[in-house]
Formats: C-alpha cells, structure tokens, sequence
C-alpha cells in the first residue's frame, strides 16, 4: 500500500489522476467500455448504478457480515465475555483498513498499467490475462511484480501462498468433519475411528475436485470480477443462516420446527438464484447489448441478500408460531433479554431415532399435573379391584 501511494505521488494524485487512466483500446472505440465512472469516489452511488454496488445495498452487505461463520466462531471460542467483545471491537476498526489495503492500491494499478486493468475489448483482455470479460484480478499481481523491490517481491508471493494453504486446509478440514460427524455418523453410528478418518479424506478429496473443476465458472461470473462473485455466493446463501441467527438471539419463541424449515426454504430459494444466475454467462462490455440474462436475474445480489433475509424470517416466524414452542425452563439465559438469569437452562432430551430430534414435549411427560385419559372399561377395572381390596 505505501510503495503504491509513494510511486503515484500520494492519495490526491490518485484521486486526480484516475479519471484519466484509461486504455488505448478505450480512446479508439465509441463506446463508454473502460472508462472510469464518475462517482468513482463516492460511496452513495444511484440505485441503479451499473458501476458498482448501490448504496442501499449496505444493508445486503451487513447481513453477509453478521454471519460470517469465522467470526462467530472466533467469538465463541473466546475465555470469557469481555475477550469477546473486546475482539468484536478490535475487528471492527480493523474493518476500516481494506478501503486503504486493497481499493485504493487497485485504484493505483488501474493508473500504472492502464492497458493492460483498463483493457475495454473482448479480444486485448483475452491476449492479456486469457478473460475476455475483464481483467481487474491482475491488479493484485502486477503490483507485486512490478512496483515492489525482489526481496520483498518473494517475501510478499510465500505469505500470500501460505495464507491461502493455511484457509484452505482450515476450510476443507472443517468441511470433512461436519460432512464424517454430522452426516456418515447418523448412518454408521458404531464406525470406528480408521473408517471416519478414511471417509473424511476421500471427502476432501472430492471437494479439491469440485473445487477445481468449478474454477471455469468462476472466471466468467460476474463479468470476470472475483470480488464480486465471492459477494453475491454469499448473498445467495448466507441470508437464511443470518436470519436464524438473529432470530435464535433477540426471540425466545423461535423452535426447532421453524428453524429447520427457515433454512431449508432460505436455501432452496437461494441455491435456485445461484443455478439460474451462473447458468448464464456474463457477455464483456463491449458485447453488453447481446446480454440475454433476465430481469429478475439482474436483480443485484445485495438486494437479493436483503429479500432472502426477509422471506426467512417470516417463514420462521410463521412456522414457529404454529408448532410447540420450547419449555421457559430450557430458554434461561439464552436470549438476549435474559443474559443475567442465574438459573441454568434446562437440558432439552432428544427423541430416539437417526436425526436426534428434540422432544420439546418432556415436561408434560413428568409433570405431576398430567392424568392420563383411561377409557369406560379401564375405569371398570380399577374401581371393582380398589373395591376387592377395601
């Protein structure tokens, strides 16, 4: 970020030269393909901004951040409360910096090497970066190669190659152990160890050749911007988890019913966006008007994330407010209004079976209060032996 802010002259010259920076292929054309927009830097943009995400999609982007599972699960894992939050905090200013670290420095790239981040037709971005819809990633790398000294050059390639081994070995491991725990073991509850840990590498062997043969995919979505598809994936499945999330935290009425069947309906919905939308492929700009994606395809993603949330928590709410609710006695503590309760919650037992359903339904089992029914001849029967016995 430095050596990029010092080789361009500091952060007003970015902002005065990046206007201007655009590519030969650009100045030769009639058509408004790589040339900067001019709300490049302002982060209120029009609704329907073709140029980048609309400002009100902030609220699609702050749903997509709530649930983010590495987050969470750090929070979870802290000693106490206070190191919680005191994370949070941290990891909030943290926040801050990427609009520094990583927009700004490909601002920098899109101005040193105009033509080849700027490239504008079908036929130069493929000759450069072999995408002909756009060849933005290659900020990235060329900033390193290129602007940065040799030492620091290699230093800078192993980081970034060991940060990603280091993500993807977490993600996959995780991946196996959800998939052997959750999944083979409902199946083959007695498995012994060997077979579990057996079934958890071919398992992540088969997610490294998913991963490899979805890469394809991702080099056409989103008009070739990985950034972009990373947000909308996550806008079309992490919705759902948000909103049970919150749900579970500020209401106590929510069940296990209308959890359950939220998600599903929350990830049905969203996976059935994903198929249809990456089922089109994003024509490069100069080719825009043969663009046959439907309207309701080019919805944009955040405003997706933000009608995913929505229909989730209604089906939720509804769902859960027509089945058995959770006894008070298992909810202490547990919701946001009731953090100081000193009495600890109540063990919910599960049902017998595969899927370890919860039995909602213990306290009138054992509630004193509960008689059983008995029918005309059963009552027969107990009133001539009580009168045996007298």
């Amino acid at each position: 970020m430095i050596i990029s802010y010092v080789r361009v002259g500091g952060l007003q010259m970015i902002k005065e030269l990046y206007p201007y920076s655009l590519a030969n292929t650009t100045l030769l054309n009639d058509t408004l393909c790589g040339v900067p927009p001019e709300d490049y830097f302002s982060i209120i943009r029009p609704l329907n901004s073709s140029n980048g995400p609309p400002w009100v999609g902030i609220f699609g982007m702050t749903i997509l951040s709530i649930c983010d599972q590495v987050i969470v699960q750090r929070a979870l894992a802290a000693k106490n409360l206070t190191h919680a939050r005191a994370g949070c905090i941290v990891a909030s200013y943290l926040k801050f910096l990427p609009l520094f670290l990583m927009i700004i420095p490909g601002m920098v790239a899109r101005i040193r090497f105009q033509d080849e981040i700027g490239c504008s037709t079908p036929q130069t971005c493929k000759e450069i970066c072999g995408n002909a819809a756009s060849c933005t990633d290659i900020a990235y790398p060329l900033i390193v190669i290129k602007l940065m000294p040799c030492g620091l050059r290699g230093l800078m390639l192993a980081c970034m190659i060991a940060a990603l081994m280091t993500s993807l070995t977490s993600i996959f491991n995780s991946s196996s152990t959800i998939f052997t725990i959750d999944i083979w073991q409902r199946f083959r509850a007695r498995a012994p160890q060997w077979e579990l840990l057996i079934v958890g590498r071919v398992f992540t062997l088969i997610l490294v050749g998913i991963s490899i043969l979805w890469i394809p995919i991702i080099s056409i979505a989103q008009g070739g911007r990985l950034f972009d598809y990373i947000q909308s994936a996550q806008s079309f499945l992490d919705p759902p988890i948000c909103a049970i999330y919150l749900l579970a935290i500020l209401w106590k009425r929510v069940n296990e019913e209308g959890a359950f069947w939220g998600l599903i309906y929350g990830l049905v919905i969203g996976l059935i966006r994903f198929a249809r939308e990456y089922s089109y492929s994003v024509p490069p700009c100069a080719l825009s008007h043969t663009d046959q994606l439907p309207g309701a395809i080019k919805f944009h993603y955040l405003y997706f994330a933000i009608l995913l949330f929505v229909l989730t928590c209604l089906i939720t709410i509804t769902i859960s407010l027509l089945t058995r609710p959770i006894p008070d006695q298992c909810l202490h503590g547990l919701n946001i209004f009731d953090l100081n309760n000193p009495v600890k919650p109540t063990p919910i037992p599960t049902k017998s079976g595969r899927w370890h359903k919860a039995d909602t339904s213990f306290e009138d089992k054992n509630s004193p209060l509960t008689v059983p029914i008995q029918s005309p001849s059963t009552s027969r029967q107990t009133l001539r032996i009580f009168s045996l016995g007298n």
